[in-house]
């Protein structure tokens, strides 16, 4: 009952024309069945997020919501404990996709590279951390709405070869690199290759 009165509610939600799913808390799967994230591999996790869903998330998960913007993440990342987990979340770039205005779009992403990224992969390459950047889903600014396209990701730790060593990536600059298969680039991204054998 509970499963199709989700999916009832998601297709009203469609049909007004808003891109979300409904879930009903306590029932099939609620905030009391969600993992908690720290408690599973005793790794801290702290979130830094500029709003949307991320602070909501990240509490219902068990993880620790800083106090700060992502623009001061670096700093976050320099204080975290030791093998801590950091996720930085900025739906900047994802309202700009809502609004169906993909310049600004892209924009905020070169604004995130230049204001959020950049400091952070500093202090990870000063901690010796690697670094994942992907976005949480795709969102089209030619429809305003989710795809359920993969997302890309980028994994980098200072020193490495192949794909790791990446220190700069733009979305013109990696359009053509093709898919790198993700269980392979989250387990062993130092080793990664892409089809066709190019690092």
């Amino acid at each position: 009952m509970w499963r199709e009165l989700a999916q009832a509610c998601s297709a009203a939600l469609g049909r007004a024309g808003v891109d979300a799913a409904a879930w009903p808390w306590g029932r099939a799967g609620g905030a009391d069945e969600l993992p908690d994230l720290p408690a599973r591999d005793g790794r801290p996790r702290q979130v830094v997020s500029g709003g949307g869903a991320a602070p909501g998330l990240a509490r219902l998960l068990g993880c620790e919501l800083m106090a700060a913007e992502p623009a001061d993440a670096a700093k976050v990342v320099m204080a975290a404990p030791a093998a801590a987990v950091v996720v930085v979340h900025d739906p900047r770039p994802d309202e700009a996709a809502h609004a169906r205005e993909a310049g600004a779009k892209i924009d905020l992403l070169a604004t995130f590279d230049h204001e959020v990224l950049a400091g952070v992969a500093d202090a990870a390459a000063d901690r010796g951390a690697r670094l994942v950047v992907c976005p949480d889903h795709g969102c089209d600014p030619a429809t305003g709405r989710h795809t359920a396209d993969p997302v890309p990701a980028v994994v980098w730790r200072a020193g490495q070869g192949g794909l790791a060593s990446v220190r700069t990536a733009t979305e013109r600059g990696v359009a053509g690199m093709g898919p790198v298969p993700g269980g392979q680039l989250m387990t062993d991204p130092q080793t990664a290759q892409q089809p066709g054998g190019r690092p």
